[in-house]
This record gives structure tokens, C-alpha cells and sequence, in this order.
């Protein structure tokens, strides 16, 4: 009980740190690095679909593709970007 106690005010104390920045609604329409994040996640979500389409599509390619997208949106997160 006591250790429940304890995890629950460590998260109280720790997201009281964490706060949206004030232009959160422009970096969400500008930062390259969302961009390539909801791209990763469509490309999730194709795989899910794509064994109805094994004969058509090469296997792994939107494994592939989200694995390019995720590294990108990495280094766009740590790239500083104009306009944002």
C-alpha cells in the first residue's frame, strides 16, 4: 500500500512539471517532426491491413517506411526548424 502511495505521488509531482508550450496549436500545424510522426503512424496502421493484400504489396515495405519516418520525425525533433 504504502509503495502505491509512493508511485502516485511520484507521477502528482512529476507531471506538475510538464506543460504544453504556448504555441502548441502552430507546432502541431508546422513541426516537421508531427508530420513525420502521423505519417509512421499511418504506415502502422496499413500493416495491420496489409495481410488482405500479401500478393500485392512487397512485404516489409511499410515496415520500412515507418522505420524512415519515425528516424526523421527524431532528428526533426532535435533539428531546430524556422517559423515554429
Amino acid at each position: 500500500m504504502a509503495r502505491t502511495r509512493n508511485r502516485i505521488g511520484f507521477l502528482n509531482r512529476y507531471f506538475k512539471k510538464v506543460a504544453l508550450y504556448p504555441n502548441w496549436k502552430e507546432i502541431i500545424r508546422k513541426a516537421w517532426s508531427i508530420r513525420f510522426m502521423t505519417m509512421a503512424a499511418i504506415l502502422s496502421a496499413c500493416e495491420v491491413v496489409l495481410p488482405l493484400y500479401e500478393d500485392v504489396v512487397p512485404k516489409n515495405l511499410f515496415a520500412s517506411l515507418s522505420f524512415f519516418f519515425v528516424t526523421a520525425a527524431f532528428i526533426a525533433r532535435i533539428v531546430a526548424q524556422r517559423d515554429v
